[in-house]
């Protein structure tokens, strides 16, 4: 599978639960693509998948990735994405190893995830798995959150959500315990 849809595939950026992401090229752009074997999934994964793509087609924000095409494709769900070149927030902090974040660091890349979530939770959006892995870094140095997999859309009335999704080892001991 070297073309996808007019998308030539460079190289693998990443998997997770749900699918791969691929570096692609198309007209000389290059953006990141999440493959997702949607015959695969079984019914909730499936409404998971295409969640995703109705929500992240329904946001427009500097600091949340942009979905700028989907089609089917083989069986497989395929959602080209912006692509942020300077990789995920979590690889950097690994990447710096002693050399820690400086307040004004920290300060910038918080001030940008806070951006994204009140314009998500005002669209009564909540994204359920913020993770270093999750915030990409674009080459302009601009924050973006991205895996909107396990979101979750609320109802006009509703204000919070009584289930539970996300990476376990980034969930609060509250929410672990049954206390939310």
């Amino acid at each position: 599978m070297n073309t996808v849809n007019g998308y030539t595939i460079k190289s693998e950026l990443g998997a997770g639960a749900f699918g791969k992401v691929y570096l692609v090229k198309k007209d000389n752009r290059y953006y990141a693509m999440k493959i997702t074997q949607i015959s695969r999934l079984n019914e909730w994964e499936k409404e998971f998948a295409i969640k995703e793509c109705k929500v992240l087609q329904s946001l427009n924000h500097n600091h949340i990735t942009k979905l700028y095409d989907k089609f089917l494709y083989k069986g497989c769900l395929c959602m080209v994405m912006e692509y942020a070149n300077k990789g995920d927030l979590g690889k950097h902090i690994i990447n710096r190893g002693e050399n820690l974040f400086s307040e004004e660091e920290i300060l910038y890349i918080f001030v940008q995830i806070v951006l994204a979530l009140k314009y998500i939770h005002d669209r009564k959006i909540i994204h359920r798995d913020i993770k270093p892995q999750n915030i990409f870094i674009s080459s302009d140095n601009y924050v973006k959150i991205g895996d909107f997999n396990v979101c979750k859309q609320l109802q006009p009335h509703q204000a919070n959500t009584s289930t539970m999704t996300g990476t376990l080892n980034y969930l609060s001991p509250e929410i672990l315990s049954g206390q939310r």
